[in-house]
């Protein structure tokens, strides 16, 4: 049983034990409380003033009071301090608006300083970004430049690649992040194609690696109710599925007539210039 939104699952432990106290009553002692490294995320590491290499992380994590203790040199901090610090960068973090990405960003830079890179409060920040590039007024997908369109992809990367060790599975939090991945990865794709950048091959390439990625979304969030933002994504992941599809279907008929010749990936004939790439994409 999961008792926190999935966004919370890639929080730390003093975060999360404190939530569910608060919330549920009880005291979680499951395997990953119990572990200072939480199955070997780091996602609690606070960088070491003393050695500059390594991470405090908590002495014994059930205990909200126990001291912090580097695991590469002697320094220890207590819990108080600890907590001061990460309340300053939660106040900047939760002062900021949807509509000021670059502060996000700001406090990004920042906190690399201070906090190990799994931290939760850089992935707290990485995903805000995550909502805000591609949906907000101002950063919808057609106004976001190619390295705005790359950052996504690649918060959204590292955010999977936590959530396979602390959300694993077919979880909810994985659907959320490829479908917000996928709408970064089909745009880059476009990009280059419209630009000449890559030859209409690879970009048919591209576009399967997409049809991957929308099925699995459909198989984690396609069975949610329709009513919630978890079943609704599933559906338009289902949608864009099809559209997909009915262009990939176009694009290698299309190319197999110019070409001569069945697609193959080995075969990059210029005569893919004759299509109206613009009108093409989805």
């Amino acid at each position: 049983t999961s008792y926190h939104h999935y966004y919370y699952h890639l929080f730390g432990t003093m975060y999360r034990r404190s939530d569910i106290q608060q919330t549920w009553k009880f005291d979680c002692i499951c395997h990953r409380c119990r572990d200072p490294t939480e199955l070997g995320t780091y996602v609690s590491g606070i960088n070491c003033d003393k050695c500059k290499y390594s991470y405090l992380l908590p002495v014994q994590p059930l205990d909200y009071n126990t001291a912090w203790e580097c695991i590469g040199c002697d320094n220890t901090d207590t819990s108080d301090n600890i907590a001061h610090k990460l309340a300053k960068f939660e106040k900047e973090i939760d002062a900021a608006l949807p509509t000021e990405p670059d502060k996000y960003e700001q406090l990004l830079r920042r906190m690399r300083y201070c906090l190990h890179e799994n931290h939760y409060l850089i992935t707290d920040c990485k995903r805000k970004l995550v909502d805000i590039y591609g949906h907000k007024e101002g950063f919808e997908y057609d106004k976001l430049s190619k390295e705005l369109l790359e950052k996504k992809s690649d918060y959204c990367d590292h955010l999977l690649s936590l959530a396979a060790t602390l959300s694993p599975g077919k979880s909810e939090l994985r659907g959320y992040l490829l479908w917000e991945r996928h709408g970064a990865q089909l745009r880059l794709s476009q990009w280059d194609w419209m630009r000449m950048k890559c030859t209409t091959l690879q970009y048919i390439d591209s576009l399967k690696v997409c049809c991957v990625a929308l099925k699995e979304i459909i198989t984690i969030l396609g069975p949610i109710r329709v009513d919630s933002e978890e079943g609704a994504t599933g559906l338009k992941a289902k949608n864009e599925l099809e559209k997909l599809e009915e262009q990939l279907f176009k694009l290698e008929k299309q190319t197999s007539y110019t070409s001569g010749q069945p697609v193959s990936t080995f075969n990059f004939s210029r005569t893919e210039n004759r299509f109206n790439r613009r009108s093409m994409c989805l």
